[in-house]
């Protein structure tokens, strides 16, 4: 994480944030409640902030442990890009938590799915949607890495909510073999939650089947 001298201070971050809530007239933001920071008129950075603070910081340390990984491989990044956190600041009035970030220009992933019209345009989108998310699955945790976000902490999961909607683990797990423990013998998956999983599956093993792609190899070591 990097911090940026030339973008506004954490209280005029807050300022912002207040008074773009109030224009929406949101209440509670949720957690991709967000906006750009201008500087003369073009946008440097992106501001992510919330009224449930415990998920989007550990969605913060998340990316950035992604962005110093994918950093570290630049073959990945034809694939896939992840802003660079630049600040997280915590507001105790309003109870807000917010995430400064790098704005990376280009079109959002449904900007880039409504303008494909023919079928063909269709599957080489989710073909490269397909390649980016292979790209993270191929990412080797640290040894000894529990299950949830980088740095540990609690995560959401289709199989601990209902009516097919994930919801935060009721705790923390030390292991793999911790939560598959769990998993056994205090959760009944509702009927809904079972369809619901067994789509997500289909859909993952059918784009696997058509647009499978290697990952990127790593870069040679250096001399």
């Amino acid at each position: 994480m990097s911090d940026d001298s030339l973008l506004p201070t954490d209280d005029e971050i807050i300022a912002a944030a207040v008074q773009h809530a109030r224009e929406r007239q949101i209440g509670t933001p949720h957690i991709g409640t967000g906006f750009p920071i201008l500087q003369h008129g073009q946008p440097v950075a992106w501001v992510k902030y919330t009224g449930e603070p415990d998920g989007l910081e550990r969605e913060a340390a998340t990316q950035a442990y992604v962005y110093e990984t994918l950093n570290q491989q630049p073959a990945s990044l034809e694939f896939i890009r992840v802003p660079d956190v630049k600040r997280i600041i915590r507001s105790d009035d309003p109870p807000y938590v917010l995430v400064v970030m790098e704005y990376v220009h280009g079109d959002t992933v449904r900007q880039c799915r409504e303008r494909e019209t023919t079928e063909e345009r269709k599957d080489r989108f989710w073909g490269q949607v397909f390649c980016a998310l292979s790209t993270l699955l191929n990412f080797q945790p640290p040894p000894n890495t529990p299950p949830g976000p980088a740095g540990g902490g609690k995560f959401s999961h289709l199989v601990f909510g209902e009516y097919g909607e994930p919801e935060m683990a009721p705790r923390d797990f030390n292991s793999a073999q911790d939560l598959e423990n769990y998993i056994d013998e205090t959760i009944q998956l509702s009927e809904t939650n079972q369809t619901a999983l067994s789509h997500v599956n289909a859909q993952h093993v059918r784009r696997e089947r058509q647009f499978w792609r290697p990952p990127p190899p790593p870069p040679p070591p250096r001399p």
